[in-house]
């Protein structure tokens, strides 16, 4: 018998600790700023322990331009508030299972940069599925600066844009499992070009620039921000970039209490404070796509 019920009780805590990862009791249903922004990223490289896989050169640079500009701008609208990285990854740390068992739901956002393909990221020592590490807890929203990643098309159609007619629903469901609370995933329905250049006109982590100003301190909605960005930075670089199609994939639906909610219009002046998990009962979530071709993307 206290076999058994020290068995229900560790059951119990892990049941918990598992809890945290989608909907953390304390949090307010309503709606409010971030006042400690914490964002944790991974960035890779050196591809040189992955067969098959190039060596990259602009993957780290994109990583610390999104959290140097980010912070930039919050400091400048928010004086009074923090920005934190409680995780950050790099080449030979950004491993699989280090990134798979890190507690990243403390975390507001999370960003990546390297290789990717659909529904998948390549990591220092392996390529994972995008739900190998689902996102859930604080984690608002995650950048995944890699190709095709949120590209869930059948693959003769990845050009096709992201119609239901044209989806493969495997990968769909993929990625879907990938949300677990997180409000939007946001990345490329195509490869994702980098170019590196002293200049800033041409340099594509000047897109975060852009980002940081237009969420941040011009508080836009998240994808009209998003894409606006990479439209300010395609506009100044298309001679050298054939084009690209950002992407976001969010969550729509309605919570517990009959209330509407739609993460492509989330805005940093008001978030909302509950996880969107579209998995759990007595909600009404889905997840629903926009995407946004500039220039003639290659697939």
């Amino acid at each position: 018998m206290k076999k058994i019920l020290l068995t229900s009780i560790v059951l119990l805590m892990a049941a918990n600790l598992f809890a945290l990862e989608y909907e953390p009791s304390w949090r307010r249903a309503d709606w409010y700023p971030i006042t400690m922004l914490k964002i944790s990223s991974a960035a890779i490289d050196d591809y040189s322990h992955l067969p098959g896989a190039t060596n990259l050169t602009t993957s780290i640079e994109a990583r610390d331009a999104f959290v140097t500009y980010m912070t930039q701008s919050y400091n400048r609208r928010y004086p009074s508030y923090q920005v934190i990285q409680p995780y950050v990854f790099t080449n030979y740390t950004a491993k699989a299972d280090s990134f798979k068992s890190a507690q990243l739901y403390h975390s507001n956002i999370v960003f990546f940069a390297g290789h990717g393909n659909q529904q998948a990221l390549a990591f220092y020592d392996r390529i994972a599925d995008v739900d190998y590490k689902a996102f859930g807890g604080d984690i608002k929203w995650v950048f995944l600066d890699a190709c095709l990643v949120l590209n869930v098309n059948k693959s003769d159609k990845l050009n096709m844009g992201p119609g239901n007619s044209y989806r493969d629903p495997d990968k769909f469901t993929k990625l879907k499992n990938a949300f677990i609370g997180t409000h939007a995933i946001l990345g490329y329905y195509s490869i994702g070009i980098r170019l590196r250049s002293s200049s800033e006109t041409y340099s594509s982590k000047t897109k975060y620039k852009y980002f940081a100003q237009y969420f941040i301190e011009n508080d836009m909605g998240i994808w009209e921000a998003y894409k606006k960005a990479h439209k300010t930075y395609y506009d100044g670089a298309k001679e050298y970039l054939a084009g690209y199609e950002p992407a976001i994939a969010y969550i729509k639906g309605t919570d517990q209490y009959g209330r509407q909610h739609d993460g492509s219009t989330e805005k940093i002046s008001s978030t909302y404070e509950v996880a969107m998990n579209p998995h759990q009962s007595g909600r009404n979530y889905d997840v629903k796509f926009y995407t946004q071709k500039y220039g003639t993307p290659e697939y």
